[in-house]
């Protein structure tokens, strides 16, 4: 309890009127209570809210306004400061408390973002340009030094040419058939105009030359050779319109075994054929026409073949070679565009990188300072310059002769799995001992989720690893 108001104000000191209005104020406001000093109290809650609101604020306006008397009341005992009910030490038990909320809370975040982790790992591997002038002979299907396969593609395009003139007459039926080698395994070679015959006796011939393959056979069963190709009608007219039949070659139509082993099937309609008005196109148009082709459909297989070319493996151009498959145009035709069609085929030699590389190791001018356990393989075959010897450009050939000029770059391989296995679990710092271990890794750059872990994380679905380039 504070002590009694002279006490604290000393005998020596003057006080004015308005401290002692407002100590008699004070006093006589509470003489009422038998429980309350007679002087200056610290009234309980329930007296106070007894008393008169109004001049309980014209009290405390009073108490504020004096210097002295706030001192007091800020020392005069009691558990609260007057005019200030309980408000000071509840807001800053509220504060208290919402700053310790605020502190778990961080915790629990901090906690959970361990458990929720994750590692980005940019790794760039090492790369080294080596200067080419060198022959290398390939081999098809070799074990041994630079191997090669083939592969094949076919195109065929369609254009049309408008007509120059036109006559009264028949237009011949066309279509496609397929023709079959049951006879034997050697392929036999068909000429150009080969007629075949239908059922109804309808004569047809081919476009083009052309080659069936011989059959073979899995297990016992024989599978007949095939080959696809136009064919028109022998004379004009609807009469030769048809839908898909059956032939006989009608060279062997008299022979009783190759009548049966060689025959023929058609595999679209053969439609077109009509009498009267026809328009043709003069040779000199043909020829136009199928220069244009020839630059379309090479393109076109060309593209092709690089597009399917199995991972692992690299062409060229000059490993490319194009040959002609069919070309027809209709020479006389119902309609004022009359078509013209024109097929390629594009056979490549195609080269394992990996058996590329080995070979280029032991070259007496290769010099690269990795380690012959280190993997290389080729990132720039494209800026090479391949080129085949003239008598390697067949596709019957079992050895080809490779001239490459230029420079090619080699990147070195790191085994993703182990460099994954090592990161789990451990400092980040030991980043550079992994360094250290592994000549095919120029560098590495981790970035880790939150910022402050550094450790990696155990699971490896935590951890991506990617894959820089070198410029």
């Amino acid at each position: 309890m504070g002590k009694p108001i002279e006490d604290i104000r000393g005998p020596q000191r003057n006080d004015n009127m308005s401290i002692q209005n407002s100590l008699q104020k004070s006093s006589s406001f509470f003489s009422g209570d038998k429980n309350t000093p007679s002087v200056f109290p610290n009234p309980t809650i329930a007296s106070f809210e007894e008393k008169d609101k109004t001049e309980i604020k014209e009290i405390d306006s009073e108490i504020r306004s004096n210097p002295f008397l706030m001192r007091y009341a800020h020392h005069g005992g009691g558990q609260e400061d007057f005019g200030r009910l309980g408000g000071r030490k509840t807001g800053s038990g509220k504060r208290t408390l919402w700053i310790f909320a605020g502190v778990a809370c961080l915790g629990a975040l901090f906690s959970l973002s361990f458990m929720f982790a994750k590692a980005t790992v940019l790794v760039t591997p090492h790369t080294y340009t080596v200067t080419l002038d060198d022959v290398f002979e390939a081999r098809y299907q070799s074990d041994v030094g630079v191997s090669y396969e083939t592969m094949s593609v076919e195109n065929t395009e369609t254009e049309t040419v408008t007509s120059s003139g036109s006559t009264t007459g028949d237009v011949t039926a066309t279509g496609k058939v397929r023709l079959y080698n049951e006879y034997s395994t050697t392929k036999q070679s068909l000429l150009i105009n080969t007629r075949l015959e239908a059922p109804n006796g309808n004569i047809y011939m081919t476009d083009t030359a052309t080659v069936i393959p011989g059959y073979t056979k899995v297990g016992a069963e024989i599978v007949p050779g095939s080959v696809e190709v136009s064919v028109h009608a022998e004379k004009g007219g609807v009469g030769y319109n048809s839908e898909p039949t059956d032939f006989i070659i009608f060279g062997w139509k008299n022979d009783p075994i190759k009548s049966k082993k060689f025959y023929a099937r058609s595999t679209t309609p053969l439609t077109g054929g009509s009498t009267g008005l026809v328009y043709t196109i003069s040779e000199e148009e043909y020829n136009a026409k199928i220069a244009s082709l020839q630059q379309t459909v090479e393109q076109k297989v060309r593209n092709q073949i690089y597009a399917e070319v199995p991972e692992g493996f690299f062409t060229f151009d000059d490993a490319i070679m194009i040959e002609e498959k069919e070309r027809t145009y209709a020479r006389s035709s119902s309609d004022v565009a009359v078509p013209v069609t024109l097929s390629l085929k594009a056979t490549a030699f195609i080269f394992p990188k990996d058996s590329f590389v080995s070979a280029l190791r032991q070259k007496s001018s290769f010099d690269v300072p990795v380690s012959p356990e280190t993997i290389l393989a080729l990132d720039n075959t494209e800026a090479v310059a391949f080129v085949l010897t003239p008598e390697s450009k067949s596709v019957t050939a079992t050895a080809v002769t490779v001239q490459a000029t230029g420079d090619i770059v080699l990147r070195a391989v790191y085994a993703k799995e182990d460099l994954l296995a090592g990161l789990l679990g451990t400092k980040t710092k030991k980043v550079t001992d992994i360094l250290a271990d592994n000549d095919a890794i120029l560098s590495i750059k981790v970035k880790m989720r939150p910022l402050w872990k550094r450790t990696f994380p155990n699971n490896p679905a935590d951890i991506e690893i990617l894959e820089a380039v070198n410029e």
